[in-house]
């Protein structure tokens, strides 16, 4: 556990322009879903006219939309306070968070074998090829995770920021007896 804290923003009524200017704040990748897909791409301003419903992250902070008819219910995760003023029509969430922790999410999929497409994973157990826009993509790393953080209260985890999308190499949870 650190000493720094998360802050969560959010705005119930937020325009399509607006929305597209805060997914342009260093986000690098995003969660996107409707009723018949879900998918992880790269950060881009036309998600929210795409997808009614997602989740940009990058290393600083994460951006949450819903839309909710014709504008969006927004809601901003970081650990640096700034800019989001309640005359703008920001709202703070209750000051409850008081400490963060580091979290590795475990995303399904092992890398797939065709090389002319290097981000699509397969899991035997959904019935569709995942994409995962990795960087840097080694084939000998043979998972996908998100760096995020937990936004706790009382030690609680009341929130997850997504933080970075990275390949990484499983751990061994074998015990070597001596």
């Amino acid at each position: 556990m650190t000493d720094r804290y998360g802050v969560i923003y959010t705005h119930k009524d937020i325009t399509l322009d607006a929305l597209q200017k805060l997914l342009c704040s260093e986000l690098k990748w995003a969660y996107v879903s409707r009723l018949d897909e879900a998918r992880m791409l790269p950060c881009a301003t036309d998600l929210p006219e795409l997808w009614p419903c997602g989740r940009a992250f990058g290393p600083k902070q994460e951006v949450r939309w819903q839309q909710t008819g014709e504008h969006y219910h927004v809601d901003v995760l970081t650990e640096t306070p700034n800019g989001f003023s309640a005359d703008d029509g920001w709202m703070r969430a209750a000051n409850m968070i008081d400490g963060i922790n580091e979290r590795e999410i475990l995303l399904w999929g092992e890398l797939g074998e065709h090389s002319d497409s290097p981000e699509v994973w397969i899991e035997m157990r959904i019935p569709r090829p995942l994409y995962y826009p990795v960087d840097d993509l080694q084939r000998a790393l043979l998972r996908v995770v998100v760096q995020g953080y937990d936004y706790t209260a009382a030690h609680i985890p009341v929130a997850t920021r997504w933080a970075v999308l990275k390949q990484d190499r499983p751990t061994s949870s074998c015990v070597q007896e001596a």
